[in-house]
C-alpha cells in the first residue's frame, strides 16, 4: 500500500508499480516478494481503494465542518466523452484552515435517458453523487462555476436550479476563467499580447520537440 500511495503522490503511472517492487526488492526489503498480487486488475483495485479511502477521509472532515463549498467544471476527454470534473471547499475542523479537494469526476451522459448536458442533467449528477458522499445539500453555501449559460443561467441554469432548492447557497463566476475572457477580449484591443502569446507558445513547442527532450 505504501508503494502505491508513494507512486499516486508522485504521480507515476501504476504500471510502474511492479518494476519499482522489483527495485524495493533488490535494495534489501525482502518481503516484497511474498505480495503478488500485481496483475492489472489487483493493481487497479489496490489504488481504487487507496482512493477510496482518502476520499472517505475528505469526506469526514467535510461532514464535521458542516458547510462547504462545490467547485465545479465541465470538461471532455480524449474519447469526446463530457464529463463534470467537481471539487469540495470546506474548513478543515483539525487544522482550521481553509482547504479544497477533488471530490469526483463524472460522465454527464451515463445515463442513457440523457440528451445532453443540460442543467437538468448536470443536477441529476451533482445530486446523486452528493448523495453517495452523505453530503447535504442544505449545507452547500457556495458554487463556482465557468459562467456558461448551462451553469450560471439566470432562470434555467445549474445554479438557479441549486439555489431553488436551496436559497442561501451564493454562486460564483470562477476568476480564472474571468480572466481568461478578458485575455480574449484584450487580445482585440492589444495586439502585441496577441504576437507575445505566440511567441511563447512557439517556444514551448521547440523545447517540446528537441531532441534531448525526446531522447528521454
Amino acid at each position: 500500500m505504501f508503494s502505491c500511495n508513494f507512486l499516486a503522490k508522485q504521480k507515476i503511472s501504476k504500471r510502474k508499480l511492479t518494476p519499482f517492487l522489483e527495485f524495493l526488492e533488490q535494495r534489501g526489503l525482502n518481503d516484497i516478494q511474498y505480495f503478488r498480487h500485481r496483475s492489472e486488475y489487483s493493481v487497479r483495485e489496490v489504488f481504487l481503494t487507496i482512493g477510496m479511502t482518502i476520499k472517505e477521509m475528505i469526506l469526514e472532515n467535510v461532514r464535521e465542518a458542516g458547510i462547504y463549498g462545490f467547485l465545479a467544471d465541465d470538461a471532455t476527454d480524449v474519447a469526446v466523452v463530457e464529463q463534470i470534473v467537481a471539487f469540495v471547499s470546506y474548513i478543515n475542523p483539525p487544522t482550521s484552515r481553509q482547504e479544497v479537494k477533488f471530490l469526483f469526476i463524472e460522465d454527464v451522459l451515463n445515463d442513457p435517458e440523457a440528451d445532453g448536458a443540460s442543467a437538468d442533467v448536470l443536477l441529476n449528477v451533482l445530486t446523486k453523487q452528493l448523495d453517495d458522499s452523505k453530503l447535504q445539500l442544505q449545507n452547500m453555501m457556495s458554487i463556482a462555476t465557468d459562467g456558461a449559460s448551462v451553469m450560471t443561467g439566470k432562470r434555467n441554469g445549474l445554479a438557479a436550479r441549486l439555489r431553488y432548492l436551496n436559497n442561501l447557497m451564493i454562486s460564483f463566476h470562477c476568476v480564472c476563467h474571468r480572466l481568461a475572457l478578458s485575455c480574449i477580449v484584450a487580445n482585440d484591443e492589444a495586439s502585441y499580447v496577441f504576437v507575445v502569446e505566440t511567441i511563447l507558445r512557439q517556444l514551448g513547442k521547440f523545447f517540446e520537440n528537441s531532441p534531448k527532450k525526446s531522447s528521454k
